[in-house]
């Protein structure tokens, strides 16, 4: 995903904390702009130290629906959205334009409904 312009926050080790009403990831101190590249070795790149959490995707979890029903985690209590991985190599690029421009509307219409 960084390579398609997404943003580093951590690698492997990620602090959540909540301050308020929302959930924010940051990076421990160590590995502050560091990434491991597998098969290359640990890089460094540009980083963000402090994000707020909007989502979450568990890449143990496959999905294999066409248009997956919702899911959620709990992380300090709080519901965040969470996606699980999808089968093929189009992962990084739906993430990215669903964090660019969200998700249509469109699936929640009636299918024979027409503009």
């Amino acid at each position: 995903m960084l390579a398609l312009g997404a943003k580093l926050v951590a690698d492997d080790r990620t602090i959540i904390e909540s301050h308020g009403t929302e959930l924010f990831a940051t990076v421990p101190d160590p590995i502050k702009g560091l990434v491991e590249m597998r098969g290359v070795g640990l890089l460094h790149v540009p980083f963000v130290a402090n994000v707020a959490v909007r989502q979450a995707i568990d890449l143990d979890q496959r999905e294999v629906a066409r248009l997956p029903q919702t899911y959620a985690i709990e992380l300090l209590g709080r519901q965040i959205p969470l996606f699980r991985r999808p089968e093929g190599s189009h992962l990084a690029a739906a993430l990215i334009l669903h964090l660019q421009h969200g998700f249509s509307d469109v699936a929640a219409r009636d299918p024979d409904q027409t503009d």
